[in-house]
């Protein structure tokens, strides 16, 4: 049984009933029941609005010792399954490890997400994903439909994204939806310095259509995840185009001086 701050009446006993047997008995007892009848339910439903269930701070019970969590460090299984190497420390000042799961259960995660906003629910999402759901989701709310929305996208999926807007040329004054080779984007590209805008005597104007970008190094794992995540939280105009992977590789440049020297009748160096 666990609990924060677990209840001692006993300490609340003068020195001569904390030498009774019998009153020592009594108070365990009690403080015992409470915690576990109230304590321990009020600390189940604390932890319930968590991805973890067990914590930092929390008071646990290993092969019979009783102690605090003083750190939690994750690790994984043989198959990759998340779990988290637990030091406790104990009343005597001694430490103890344990393995166990601290993340709740998937199908809780689960519901964690769809209670905070997010009904989304995916067999690429791992367990840490819908951790990260259930413990940030309620942050992005406030920027919903804002550009931010890739990035939690990524902070999701453990991806480094970018979002850029499509530019396209535009195509006169007789151009008409009702024919599709017109209607349709000949050209999508992300804008650069070459591209004058339509406004100001140029051809190039913005669409809705957007190009997502990811570190090719940092992200290798790409899945359908990524298109449906995009437009569960992305604004409702947006299209997206293509998913690019990059690759940033960071050059070092060594300038070497070349001259012409010439020697002059003067006896000064020409250059």
């Amino acid at each position: 049984m666990r609990s924060k701050n677990h209840i001692e009446f006993i300490r609340h006993l003068n020195d001569n009933l904390q030498n009774n047997p019998v009153y020592v008995t009594l108070f365990n007892k009690i403080g015992g029941i409470i915690d576990e009848q109230i304590g321990e339910s009020l600390s189940q439903l604390v932890r319930a609005r968590s991805s973890r269930h067990i914590k930092r701070g929390d008071y646990l019970k290993v092969d019979g010792k009783f102690g605090k969590v003083a750190h939690l460090k994750r690790v994984y299984d043989d198959e990759g399954t998340p779990l988290d190497e637990i030091t406790i420390q104990l009343n005597s000042g001694s430490t103890l490890t344990t393995v166990r799961r601290a993340l709740q259960d998937r199908k809780t995660l689960i519901d964690q997400s769809r209670l905070l906003g997010l009904d989304y629910y995916s067999d690429y999402l791992k367990d840490e994903d819908l951790a990260r759901v259930a413990d940030y989701i309620s942050q992005y709310w406030p920027k919903n439909g804002q550009p931010e929305f890739i990035r939690f996208i990524g902070f999701v999926k453990s991806l480094s994204l970018e979002m850029e807007q499509l530019w396209t040329r535009d195509k006169g004054d007789n151009a008409t939806s009702d024919d599709p080779q017109i209607s349709q984007y000949d050209v999508l590209e992300p804008r650069d310095s070459g591209m004058q805008e339509i406004w100001n005597g140029g051809v190039w104007y913005p669409t809705s259509h957007v190009e997502i970008t990811y570190d090719a190094l940092l992200s290798s794992n790409i899945d359908d995840d990524l298109i449906l995540l995009f437009y569960t939280l992305a604004p409702i105009h947006l299209v997206l185009e293509r998913i690019s992977g990059e690759l940033g590789v960071e050059l070092t440049y060594t300038l070497v001086g070349a001259v012409d020297l010439q020697q002059v009748e003067s006896g000064h160096i020409k250059l």
